[in-house]
């Protein structure tokens, strides 16, 4: 089994934090948790701006909207280590649903 958390909103960071911690450790049959940062939330990814991004790797594949990083200005050197850019989150989303990913918005 493979998901995909999905945040878009800076202030939903603390649930969905705490479904993928809950996840990590209910995780018998989950292969892949992969969590798709772009909106607003994508400031979230900057270094300094939140440590527990940091944490999550490299047990969730965290991946930035490189459409939202372009509309918040942030660059790729910008992110936090091990966060990788993906060329839109819409597009992301999509590939993983048809690919077999649960989605999860918190």
């Amino acid at each position: 089994m493979n998901v995909i958390f999905h945040l878009s909103e800076s202030e939903r960071f603390d649930h969905c934090y705490a479904n993928i911690i809950n996840l990590i450790k209910l995780q018998s049959d989950v292969e892949t948790i992969e969590l798709l940062v772009n909106g607003e939330a994508i400031n979230l990814l900057r270094r300094g701006n939140n440590d527990r991004i940091a944490k999550l790797i490299p047990s969730v594949h965290v991946v930035a909207c490189n459409n939202a990083m372009i509309a918040h200005q942030i660059s790729e050197e910008d992110l936090v280590e091990g966060v990788n850019v993906v060329p839109a989150g819409v597009y992301e989303l999509v590939k993983k649903q048809n690919e077999g990913y649960a989605y999860i918005k918190p």
